[in-house]
């Protein structure tokens, strides 16, 4: 998982909430022993930010001019803030701790898609710990959410159904008495669908 600074607010944001999370970098940065030797220096992102906010402050009154200048500062400041964050990224290394300190937003973690779940291996089943019970235990699919289990006791055909999440084992079987037989099958939840089966005598 590798998660970096955020820098579309960059240029999505409107003057007011851009100014906001730009006072909060600039704060948060300095002194920062995590980034001791920023890129570019604190004092030219302040004076940058500075001249922004006097062009932004002109620009509220209205005016072509006025609002072309702010867009000049803006752009100006954007161009310094994607360095500084590209530094903040190579800085932190993908230390969590050290990126939220930075006072950038973090962008949403990447997460690598699983692929094809294999079918899980027959489950081992023993005496539970309750006279006339039985526990099936199976090793956990890495990525399968939920294993579901259906017990049935011959002659009386009584089903049971049991919901676990790997690694939790299987709760055991409640409710078997005078069983013979036991047989437990369990299948995938999620597709691809697979199914498995594991008999012993009671």
């Amino acid at each position: 998982m590798n998660v970096k600074p955020a820098i579309g607010f960059l240029t999505k944001d409107g003057d007011g909430p851009f100014t906001e999370k730009v006072t909060t970098i600039l704060e948060l940065m300095k002194g920062n022993p995590a980034f001791p030797s920023p890129t570019p220096t604190l004092a030219t992102a302040e004076t940058a930010f500075g001249a922004y906010k006097v062009a932004a402050a002109e620009a509220a009154q209205g005016g072509v001019q006025n609002t072309l200048a702010r867009d000049v500062r803006r752009a100006d400041l954007v161009a310094l803030l994607r360095q500084l964050a590209s530094y903040v990224s190579v800085a932190a290394d993908g230390d969590m701790e050290k990126l939220m300190s930075s006072g950038f937003p973090l962008q949403k973690p990447v997460r690598t898609p699983i692929g094809p779940l294999t079918a899980p291996d027959a489950p081992r089943v023993s005496h539970g710990p309750v006279t006339g019970t039985l526990a099936a235990v199976g090793k956990p699919v890495y990525g399968l959410p939920a294993i579901t289990g259906a017990s049935r006791c011959n002659p009386r055909r009584t089903w049971m159904c049991a919901r676990s999440r790997p690694p939790a084992p299987a709760p055991a079987s409640a409710g078997l008495r005078q069983a013979r037989s036991m047989s437990f099958r369990s299948m995938l939840s999620v597709p691809p669908a697979s199914v498995i089966g594991a008999t012993m005598a009671a």
